[in-house]
């Protein structure tokens, strides 16, 4: 059981009792209502339905579109009595179809009886029909009434909201719009990092890498401030900004310098890089490191921290294997047309679960730690090669239902070809050891398919799940075995 000071397991780096507390005792409680209103539900009958409603204003921004909602105390005290709530939800959830429910939110938005809670249990039905449907332009007007009509009501779920029009912008090919919507997101993260994260991590993956750089700039000071995340919340995000800047530097930047990639440090002050300097970083994110590794370059010992620098370990193999990941990154931009901000995704992703393989940290689908060693898993084929079961668990776990990362389990999944290729070209795999690591890992397609599938928002991360493969010759393998 989660104690109140843990960390979120939604992985917010917040404390349980600052973050996901409250909405598990409502989610409790919501339950607890749920299950007396099925045996009400015997005895009394809904109430007869609303009148019908235009669907959309005429023009969306107008006073007279909406009314002006109630006319005195009286009229809006009994608007906010928990039963009317009550009442008006059932109903939402009695529609029969999505317009009677866009009906439904419009005559509430009218009589100026929205709260928080219901504005967004009520759109965030309708935005996933409006997905389903395609009507998302639609869904985006219901959202710019509810900020212009209750302004307050908007704000407190701001970074759903701003998410959901991100979405919409991707989907509907409105770049232009995506600058706006993600200093709105940024301007969330003093006490919603986890939400923000994961939007930030969609428009990296689309390959937006000036606006996620710019966002992250906006938002590192927000969560600095903010009190209400673990140090190493901290710390991690404002690398991560720092990254992104460096990489956003590097790509307007026809002959980059190491002092101004060092001099991107100061707009982050509390992150804490990895080993080494921005010098070592340009020299193999460009190539000219000209390093020939060997597999005894990443040879992992138990992590030891440096005093007073949290992110950082004194161990030889880590920072090889940091700089071997930062050579893919540049790889994949130059080889393989690869945005950075994509590539970065799953350059770190790759990092992270070779350290925690290693660490042991995914012998068993909790992720517990062996007690002894002698009864660990028995090491991977390749240390640098993936195998099945622990990506599986590596995947499972960016999937899972609490702190759910599709961006960041989809990147890292579809750029290991790529990084197979990549150990191949360095002469750290033969040409049979990748071919038989891609065989291992096609056999996880079917089902990382059916669970991004779930994420019906953005289609990206399942197509390209479906098209896993085919550049390395094992699509047609998949359909041999699909059709047996």
């Amino acid at each position: 059981m989660v104690g109140r000071n843990d960390p979120c397991p939604c992985g917010s780096g917040k404390k349980y009792k600052k973050c996901c507390l409250k909405k598990d005792e409502e989610a409790r409680r919501a339950q607890v209502e749920a299950e007396r209103a099925v045996r009400q539900a015997a005895a009394a009958s809904l109430p007869p339905p609303l009148p019908a409603v235009q669907h959309l204003p005429p023009a969306a921004g107008t006073d007279d579109a909406l009314g002006d909602g109630p006319e005195t105390e009286a009229e809006a005290d009994a608007i906010t009595d928990s039963s009317f709530f009550d009442t008006r939800w059932a109903e939402f959830e009695a529609a029969e179809n999505d317009e009677d429910q866009i009906a439904i939110f419009l005559a509430t938005l009218d009589e100026g009886a929205m709260d928080n809670e219901s504005a967004f249990e009520m759109l965030n039905v309708i935005y996933q029909a409006s997905v389903a449907s395609g009507e998302r332009d639609r869904f985006d007007a219901l959202l710019a009434l509810l900020r212009q009509r209750q302004p307050d009501v908007y704000a407190h779920d701001a970074h759903f909201y701003a998410g959901w029009l991100i979405s919409n912008a991707l989907a509907a090919g409105r770049m232009d719009a995506l600058p706006a919507l993600a200093h709105e997101l940024a301007d969330t993260a003093g006490e919603d990092l986890d939400t923000v994260s994961g939007t930030l991590d969609q428009l990296a993956y689309h390959g937006h890498l000036s606006v996620v750089t710019e966002a992250m700039r906006r938002a590192c000071p927000l969560v600095r401030d903010a009190g209400e995340y673990f140090e190493w919340a901290v710390t991690a995000f404002a690398e991560r900004a720092l990254t992104y800047a460096r990489l956003d530097y590097l790509e307007r930047t026809a002959a980059p310098h190491a002092a101004e990639l060092e001099a991107l440090s100061a707009a982050f002050d509390c992150a804490i890089l990895q080993p080494g300097d921005a010098a070592q970083f340009l020299a193999h994110i460009t190539g000219q490191a000209e390093r020939r590794w060997t597999l005894d370059d990443f040879t992992l010992t138990p992590h030891r921290r440096r005093k007073g620098a949290p992110g950082l370990s004194a161990d030889d193999g880590r920072t090889n294997l940091y700089y071997l990941t930062v050579e893919f990154l540049g790889y994949l931009r130059r080889a393989e047309g690869v945005p950075y901000a994509k590539g970065e995704i799953a350059r770190d992703q790759i990092q992270r679960y070779i350290l925690k393989r290693h660490a042991g940290e995914l012998n068993d689908a909790n992720g517990r730690r062996e007690a002894r060693p002698k009864a660990r898993a028995s090491a991977p084929v390749h240390p640098l090669c993936p195998d099945h079961d622990t990506m599986d668990r590596f995947l499972a776990r960016l999937l899972s239902f609490l702190s759910s990362q599709p961006y960041r389990a989809a990147a890292l999944f579809e750029m290991l070809p790529a990084w197979l290729r990549f150990l191949e070209a360095r002469e750290l795999i033969d040409a049979d050891q990748r071919v038989r690591t891609l065989r291992e890992l096609d056999g996880l397609v079917p089902d990382l398919i059916k669970v991004l599938h779930g994420y019906r928002s953005d289609s990206a991360l399942r197509l390209a799940a479906e098209h896993w493969g085919e550049n390395d010759g094992l699509r047609p393998a998949r359909r041999d075995q699909a059709a047996k």
